[in-house]
């Protein structure tokens, strides 16, 4: 027998109910197995006249929920005592909610819609922030791949960024270059879509662990013309300003271009974080764009603050000692030609010069603007270089003992860098500083290469394959537990995919980052923690017990 379906309202779709069971055959708050359409297992809890039912099955590990006790209207499993509302499906005690569906009882008979929950997005929504708050990784992926199901993969993505933008007073920088590495990976089918969100899960709960967490001020009205503003803001540290402003802005204004118009000049003007502030703004205002188109404008607002904040607080790393030639060449930047449109005659050479001390890579590029190349063609050779330098790396470089570490991951921020500044459409005179500052950041990373070109055998038998492979093992290795693999990751396959730069040497380069040179790991934690120790003033009695 089907129960006649109810008049539609508010747009949902018009339930189907079916006959389950009579209502005198289940006892009252007593879980009971009865079997629905299909053989489908339903624990039903009856409470009087009316009945809650959900599906008969534990979220944590599948047991029967059937099997549990019920008091006071929460259902409690007995293999590990996670506990639910019967009335919701909610989770009390755990992570992870269970299906609950609509029920209607008419003359003494059960009739359940299968499958209409017109509440499960927002419990898996609950779910998922409950998990990283937790930091519960698995817990975290189930939850988001529900999430996903539910709304789309992205409504997904936009619950992690949304839960971690405003946490941090200095910015969830790295997070958004994660995300946009899962996203792009993922819509590359590099990545599956549980792979892309375990890569966004363990992002969002390592951001979510700072202790610094941002206050986020009242929104200002702002203008998409305030580029002085913000800029004067910027520089004087009036954090709160610039992220009022951006939280302020018209909800029909273009976010991310917006945030380009304030924020270019700023990035033209200094090398900040050693070219990692401009990989950072363009992968947030990636992400903004994405969640303008996807109808979600409160969520671009707020990765655009938390790129402004991340703006704010980044190292001028160019007004730095050691970066006089860098510093120099972008106080000269005005009289070097930017608008040529010819090839690079002789790009091998041009390598060379790049991959020299960043003295030669400045002067190699200088010379390549006022010739009268492109910046396009000169960008595309700075790429190469990036991904060479990549390839060259020194692993003894990060064994050695010193209280700063680096590894191959950290030298990955010029092709980081280099795939953003490829990948701008549009080519104008900060274009030319950019250029001058990736280069100057290739030549300062001479001291951590070698000379000899490395290519590994299979890289060059199946450089396509074996370079997804490596992607795939940046972004997904249990050594890195962070995620911070990923990024590199996607620069490496974007550059590849697009052209630019050669599989092979993109394979060579991400097997250097994340084969050869191990990630941090306690031993060399241990190690750094007593070198700095050693330096303070506090253990200069005993030196022996420092190695």
């Amino acid at each position: 027998m089907t129960q006649p379906s109810k008049p539609p309202s508010g747009g949902r779709p018009v339930p189907s109910y079916v006959a389950l069971c009579t209502l005198s055959a289940l006892g009252h708050e007593r879980p009971t197995l009865v079997r629905g359409p299909g053989g489908r297992r339903l624990v039903c809890v009856r409470r009087g006249d009316s009945v809650d039912v959900l599906d008969d099955e534990c979220p944590h590990e599948g047991h029967p929920l059937s099997m549990g006790l019920v008091r006071d209207n929460v259902l409690t499993c007995p293999w590990h005592n996670w506990r639910f509302d019967t009335g919701s499906g909610q989770c009390l005690v755990g992570e992870e909610s269970v299906r609950r569906h609509r029920t209607e009882v008419l003359h003494g008979e059960l009739f359940v819609a299968i499958d209409q929950d017109e509440h499960e997005l927002e419990r898996h929504t609950t779910d998922f922030v409950r998990a990283l708050q937790a930091a519960s990784i698995d817990g975290a992926v189930r939850s988001a791949l529900r999430v996903a199901r539910g709304a789309s993969p992205f409504a997904a993505f936009a619950v992690a960024l949304r839960f971690s933008a405003g946490r941090s007073r200095t910015g969830p920088a790295e997070l958004c270059s994660i995300a946009r590495a899962a996203w792009d990976l993922y819509e590359r089918s590099v990545l599956s879509l549980a792979e892309s969100l375990a890569v966004l899960s363990v992002a969002a709960i390592d951001a979510a662990l700072t202790v610094n967490r941002a206050s986020e001020p009242a929104p200002t009205r702002s203008a998409e013309h305030d580029v002085s503003e913000v800029l004067l803001a910027l520089a004087e540290e009036r954090v709160d300003d610039v992220v009022s402003r951006a939280l302020g802005l018209d909800p029909e204004a273009d976010v991310a271009a917006v945030g380009r118009a304030w924020l270019a000049p700023w990035l033209a003007t200094k090398l900040w974080n050693a070219g990692a502030l401009i990989s950072w703004v363009d992968d947030a205002l990636s992400l903004a764009q994405l969640a303008q188109r996807e109808g979600d404008g409160s969520l671009a607002r707020s990765l655009l603050a938390a790129t402004l904040r991340s703006a704010a607080f980044a190292v001028a790393e160019s007004d730095l000692p050691g970066w006089r030639t860098t510093r120099q060449a972008l106080l000269d930047q005005r009289s070097i030609r930017g608008n040529g449109q010819g090839p690079v005659s002789d790009p091998d050479a041009l390598l060379a010069e790049l991959l020299g001390s960043e003295a030669q890579a400045i002067a190699a590029a200088r010379r390549e603007l006022d010739g009268g190349v492109s910046i396009a063609a000169l960008q595309a050779c700075l790429a190469r270089a990036a991904v060479e330098r990549l390839a060259r790396y020194d692993v003894r470089w990060s064994r050695r003992a010193t209280v700063r570490p680096e590894c191959a991951i950290d030298l990955g921020i010029s092709t980081r860098m280099t795939r953003t500044l490829v990948e701008s459409p549009a080519k104008s005179r900060a274009s030319v500083a950019h250029s001058l500052m990736a280069a100057g950041l290739i030549g300062k990373q001479r001291r951590t290469t070698s000379d000899a070109p490395v290519l590994s055998a299979e890289d060059s038998a199946s450089s396509v394959d074996a370079l997804r492979a490596l992607v795939r093992r940046g972004c997904l290795s249990a050594a890195n537990a962070r995620a911070e693999g990923a990024p590199l990751a996607a620069a490496l396959w974007s550059l590849a995919s697009n052209g630019v730069v050669e599989p092979s040497r993109c394979a060579a380069a991400a097997r250097r980052a994340f084969v050869d040179d191990a990630v941090t790991d306690l031993e060399r934690v241990a190690q750094v923690a007593a070198l700095r120790v050693a330096r303070d003033g506090s253990v200069k009695s005993r030196p022996a017990s420092i190695p």
